[in-house]
Parts: C-alpha cells; structure tokens; sequence
C-alpha cells in the first residue's frame, strides 16, 4: 500500500492533493467569519433555552414540596401546583396591594399552592407592613411551618418594629436570625440591623457589623445612607466623649472612603451629616475635612460653615500650604458659599497676604487660577 500524506488545505508540496483556491490570509478570514456566524446563532438558541428553562426551574423551586410525598395519603394535604403565569400574576399583584382584604384572599390563594421557598410570602409580609397591618405580618411568619425563612423574612420584620418602637420583639428576630445563622448580604439588610444596634445602644455589635461591610463591601456595596448611619453613630459617641480620639480617626476613615467609593451625590440629610463629620476631625485629618466640604458644598452649600472650614485654613496656612488653603476658599466661593460662611475676617486677610508674598496677585488672572487648579487634591471632577 502506497504511503500517502493528505493536508486538507495542502500546505506540503511533495504531497499536494487540491489546489489551493484562497491564499492562508483569505482562508483565515474565511473560517472566522464561519465560526462567528456559528457562535451568533447558538447565542441566540442559548438565550431563548435559558430564558425557558429558567422559568421551569423559578416553578420547581417554588412549587416542589420534598414533605409532600410523605402526605400524599391525605388529600387535605394535597395542594395545587401553580403554572408560571399564576406565579407572574401573584408576584404582581402582592407587590402592588396594600388593601388587607385583598392581602387575605392573596394569602389564602398562597396557602392552597404547594410551595417549596419562602419568597413569595416574604412579598405578603412586606405588603401587610406596607399597608400597616404588622400583626398580620407576623402570623405569616408563625406559619411558616415546611419553609425556612431568609435573611430578608427577618429584616422586613425587624425594621417594621423599630419603626414601631417595639425593640425588645425587633430584638427576638434578631436573635432568631442569628440562631438560624442567617448571613447579612445586601445593603438593605445591613442598613436594617445596623440601625436596630444603634437604637439598642449596642456600641460592640454596631462595630462588629460595620466591619463586616466593609470587609464585603465589593458584595453588599454600600450606600450613602449605610455610610452616614454609622458616620451620625461615631459623632453620637464624640459628642458623649466616648473614645473620642479613636472616634476622630474612624469618623475620617469612614468619610475617606465614602468620598472616594461613591460617585453618586448624597441627599441633602446625608450631606449635613457629611460637614458635621468634617467639623470634628477638621484639623487632624484637614485634607479627608477638604474633600468632604468639596462635597457637601455641591449638595447642600448651607452647611457650610465658618467653624468648620476656618480651622482647616488656619492648619494649611500654619503649615504653610498657602495654595491648597486658597484652592479650598476659590472652590466654596464657585459653590456660592458667601465669605462669612468660609472664614473670620482674620483669616481671610492672612491668605491674602500670604498669596502675595508668594506672587501669586502678580500674575494675571488666568494663570492665578490656573496656579490654584493645578495643585493636589483640588478635585475639580465636584463640578463637572
């Protein structure tokens, strides 16, 4: 048998089979082009499978009851498997009812499917608190007798009660959560049991659960308000002279990273807070006090005062920061803070006198600005 050798697009001379239509560069560009059009459609398909068996398994999640063979002798045990459809419509309507009649007769429609998660009644709970009937909340939770609640079963109970001033029950969820050991993933679960600790007075717990924010906060991502809950926290506890230069130093930290993780702005609550925060550790940490005024003052510019930026000028002109400290009075103006609100008279006329001994009022008007905005940490991305 003669020993032959075949290359499908022959790039051997001694064995060459089939001419070659398409140079190597043409052939390249050919099978690409075939594949991206083979990888298109299966997309496509993938999309459309996935879409649909997603839906199969949202059904056998919520609807597969393991206890239900152990039952299936008693027919008063046997309950209705809801279609996806019913699923939609019940979602819906539980996320837009708060009338309790119609909560009762979405309960009673819930309590006939069988069910194997607890999500759709987490809907019923939080709809019964938005319509104000925490009683009936809280019977929902009693019933839950097959199905295991969640972390979100917990905190919409939790909140409910400390908005109602009923602490020592907020107290038993809490300790039912944590029996049950129930982890903390989102911001709003986070933000829910941080306030309970605060409003317990529980300064350990409230610390232990902040750090574990931050230490997940790629997962949970907090927000402005988690931020400037703990921030009012840590002012309550230098305000009582507790630990009050650890406080200073945790506060800074605190809105350092605040000002640097978040981009969006905080409300104008939020920002008071902020310039508060910026008052207490304005001399030890005056460049973390700079970026929050730079902060509060495109927010929320009334809160801007005299006593807390006029310390922080005092320090950069003490230490002879002369440009950053006038950096700081150009931006608070551009924000329409008036000059009472920035800093004392005496202040004012030492930067002043400062700026030219460094012949800066020499130079045109123009290179003074741009000698002002070319200094560190002036972040002009505020008033974009």
């Amino acid at each position: 048998m003669r020993n032959t050798q075949c290359a499908r697009f022959g790039t051997s001379r001694r064995h060459w089979f089939f001419r070659r239509f398409l140079s190597p560069k043409e052939e390249q560009k050919l099978y690409l082009g075939l594949t991206a059009a083979f990888r298109q459609k299966l997309d496509i398909q993938s999309n459309e499978s996935t879409k649909s068996y997603s839906n199969i398994i949202e059904q056998v999640i919520l609807t597969s009851n393991p206890s239900s063979s152990t039952h299936s002798h008693n027919k008063k045990s046997i309950r209705l498997i809801p279609t996806p459809s019913q699923l939609d419509q019940l979602k819906q309507s539980l996320d837009t009812t708060t009338d309790k009649k119609t909560l009762l007769k979405l309960e009673h429609e819930l309590n006939q499917y069988q069910l194997n998660s607890v999500a759709l009644y987490n809907r019923l709970i939080r709809s019964y608190i938005r319509g104000g009937y925490l009683e009936e909340a809280e019977k929902v939770f009693k019933d839950l007798k097959h199905l295991m609640p969640t972390t979100r079963t917990f905190t919409y109970l939790i909140q409910a009660n400390v908005k109602s001033g009923r602490m020592d029950k907020a107290k038993e969820y809490v300790e039912k959560m944590q029996f049950l050991d129930l982890r903390l993933r989102t911001a709003f679960d986070c933000q829910v049991v941080l306030k309970y600790y605060v409003q317990a007075d529980k300064t350990h717990a409230v610390d232990i659960l902040w750090q574990h924010i931050v230490q997940h906060s790629d997962s949970i991502k907090p927000g402005w308000s988690l931020y400037t809950m703990y921030m009012d926290w840590l002012i309550r506890q230098e305000q009582q002279e507790q630990q009050e230069g650890t406080t200073k130093s945790q506060l800074a930290n605190v809105v350092q990273n605040a000002v640097q993780l978040l981009e969006h702005k905080p409300t104008i609550h939020q920002a008071r807070i902020v310039a508060q925060a910026a008052e207490i550790f304005n001399t030890s940490h005056p460049d973390t006090a700079y970026r929050a005024l730079l902060l509060v003052a495109r927010t929320a510019p009334k809160f801007i005062h005299k006593k807390t930026v006029d310390p922080i000028l005092c320090t950069y002109l003490k230490n002879g920061k002369t440009l950053k400290a006038a950096a700081l009075y150009y931006y608070l103006r551009k924000a329409d803070v008036p000059n009472e609100s920035i800093g004392h008279n005496e202040t004012l006329s030492e930067l002043k006198k400062a700026l030219k001994q460094q012949d800066i009022s020499s130079s045109s008007s123009s290179e003074h600005d741009h000698s002002i905005l070319s200094t560190t940490d002036l972040s002009p991305f505020y008033y974009h």
